[in-house]
């Protein structure tokens, strides 16, 4: 992948310059005092914030012009490997989303710490202490919501589809910038020296105290969105237990006329079934992907009205369908695909365990519905089935339809449509 040289320069010098960081944080305190140079400082027209903004941002380039070198130094191998497809976007997006939080959220710890505790021994063994327990323990609890060093974060980008869960990733470094910057402005209240101004001296113990707050939400927010997957597979996985003792008709024959709409798509279906129940059949269970929402119904060419429950559309028949007898169904649906639908035979830790190799993390991905690629697998339930899917209540169900297909793509002039069959 083009992505691969800058993502591995870039994850293995974040792991060390993390740690450099904290020894250039602790140590500038320190070493102004050592030299006897922070009278002179202090004593110029400046605000603390000014003090502590120019500290930071001086340590903040050196790591910068570090980052660009490693970074020049992997285009050039590069270029001389020939690997692939060369995109610059990599180049530009992991140093602000693997170096920039990282270095912000290290650096502002540091310095609160430094000026809260006023010993640079036991800073150093705390925060020496924190970033080993993050790094050896803490990284793969949680969903990886205390791996600031993104060094378990799937951050894998692909030139096809990008990277596999964009805003889960900017969500989760925003949490140690925002918390950096936080903690950079509580140093700022609590540096020793007297304040350019009376007035505004407990501004940056409100702005900071509020970007605490909103870090901390953003945590609960990224730990929400991570806990709701399952409870969504568990309310699925409920429903097909509910209705999974209902009598499947047969499918024969589905017909599909499919639109390609950027992050969405539109299908007309036409579907065959018969009843090879031994009873009668008066309800139709239809199962689909809960994020395309049905737009008509129709049984028999008369429209009919219908109820969708996540991925269950059900539908009373006015006139059951008497055993060996068929109906036609035609059905128009529009929307997105959800992923979490896909395998709901696996495990919490089976589904959502992302591929590792050497140090890349990819993000595992069940579907994908893009502009510029898509690529759908009847495991996401982007077309029509009968019955319901995995039940616990039956988990050895397995009940296939033997159906003919007829499929029709319409889409960009520059993507090609491929499928299974003749």
């Amino acid at each position: 992948l083009a992505a691969s040289i800058p993502y591995a320069n870039l994850i293995i010098l974040n792991l060390g310059q993390a740690v450099v960081a904290v020894f250039l944080a602790s140590e500038f305190l320190k070493q102004d005092r050592k030299n006897d140079t922070v009278e002179v400082i202090y004593a110029r027209s400046m605000t603390n914030g000014q003090y502590i903004l120019g500290k930071t941002l001086g340590i903040l380039a050196v790591f910068l012009v570090l980052n660009l070198v490693v970074l020049f130094m992997g285009i050039g191998f590069s270029l001389i490997g020939n690997f692939g497809s060369q995109s610059a976007f990599p180049y530009l997006a992991y140093p602000l989303l693997i170096s920039l939080p990282t270095l912000t959220f290290i650096l502002g710890l540091s310095f609160f710490l430094m000026v809260l505790v006023k010993n640079q021994a036991v800073t150093f063994i705390l925060l020496i202490g924190y970033i080993a327990l993050t790094v050896f323990y803490l990284s793969k609890k949680a969903y990886h919501i205390f791996d600031y060093i993104a060094f378990n974060v799937p951050m894998m980008y692909s030139s096809i589809s990008g990277f596999g869960n964009f805003s889960e990733i900017l969500l989760h470094r925003s949490i140690y910038f925002v918390l950096g910057i936080g903690f950079i402005l509580l140093t700022v209240y609590r540096l020793q020296r007297l304040p350019q101004s009376v007035k505004f001296t407990r501004v940056p113990l409100f702005a900071g105290l509020i970007l605490i707050l909103a870090g901390g939400i953003m945590v609960w927010y990224y730990l929400h969105l991570k806990d709701s997957l399952f409870a969504f597979r568990q309310e699925v996985i409920e429903l097909n237990n509910k209705y999974e003792h209902i009598p499947k008709p047969f499918v024969s024959f589905c017909d599909l006329n499919l639109e390609h709409r950027k992050d969405q798509i539109c299908v007309n279906a036409t579907l065959k079934l018969v009843n090879r129940n031994a009873g009668m059949m008066d309800t139709l269970i239809i199962s689909l992907n809960p994020s395309l929402k049905v737009e008509k119904l129709e049984v028999n060419n008369h429209p009919v009205a219908w109820k969708q429950m996540q991925q269950i559309i059900l539908h009373v028949l006015k006139d059951p369908v008497k055993p060996g007898d068929s109906l036609i169904v035609n059905m128009k649906y529009t929307g997105g695909i959800n992923e979490d639908m896909a395998f709901l035979d696996l495990g919490g830790k089976a589904f959502t365990d992302n591929p590792v190799y050497e140090v890349f993390r990819m993000q595992k991905r069940y579907a994908f519905l893009q502009q510029d690629f898509v690529c759908l697998t009847s495991d996401v339930l982007w077309y029509p089935v009968t019955g319901t899917g995995y039940a616990t209540s039956v988990p050895l169900q397995y009940t296939p339809d033997f159906t003919r297909f007829v499929l029709k793509v319409k889409t960009d002039p520059d993507l090609l449509p491929v499928s299974q069959g003749m």
